[in-house]
């Protein structure tokens, strides 16, 4: 799987974002990202928090352990999920199925 990258406080997940999809979901992870339908604009932001909010839900942890690091105005994104590096890598294996 080559959608994250381990780093010593988590993971470094890279995202492609398809905003004002008819629901929140985790598609899989193609061509090494990880690709999510978001049910918000991407308008003010609310694309953004609606990801963050999102992936913090899917994984288990609390929002503020999830940062946007890069992409705030594209589709491509990097998000930094704070906490143990196997455990949240479990938890994504396991949200995708294998």
């Amino acid at each position: 799987m080559t959608c994250y990258q381990e780093t010593g406080g988590g993971l470094l997940l890279a995202v492609r974002v398809q905003p004002r999809a008819s629901q929140e979901q985790i598609v899989g992870e193609v061509e090494g990202r990880l690709r999510v339908r978001l049910t918000a604009p991407p308008v003010d932001d609310a694309a953004n928090e609606a990801l963050v909010a999102a992936v913090a839900r899917w994984l288990g942890v609390a929002r503020a352990q999830v940062a946007l690091v890069s992409g705030a105005r594209a589709r491509e994104k990097r998000v930094l999920v704070r906490g143990d590096a196997l455990t949240l890598r479990a938890r994504l294996e396991a949200l995708l199925g294998g």
